[in-house]
């Protein structure tokens, strides 16, 4: 699943960061980390949020950004704290790999 980021400008500086520190492809760590933003979010949503976007994604639907906000936001999670969470243990991971 694929969804549209509206912070992507913001991924893309992140990234041109690791890359100036460390080397690698701006759109490929943009890309892993989008994909684990969206994995942190589900991983966080209880029961009840996940049966409902389980049962919209089997249907078919294609989420896009608001939708899956507005599951996010309804299930009380803390969108910055799971972005944050995942920016920092990809930065500390991305520049420990790299520095070996």
């Amino acid at each position: 699943m694929k969804i549209k980021n509206d912070g992507e400008e913001l991924l893309k500086k992140f990234a041109q960061k690791l890359v100036d520190d460390r080397g690698g492809d701006v759109d490929e760590i943009v890309d892993e980390i989008s994909d684990l933003i969206l994995d942190e979010l589900i991983r966080r949503l209880p029961d009840d949020r996940l049966e409902e976007l389980d049962k919209r994604l089997e249907s078919g639907e294609e989420l896009s950004q608001d939708q899956l906000n507005a599951i996010v936001l309804g299930a009380g999670i803390n969108y910055n704290d799971a972005v944050m969470d995942v920016l920092e243990k990809y930065r500390n991971s991305y520049l420990q790999k790299e520095a070996k």
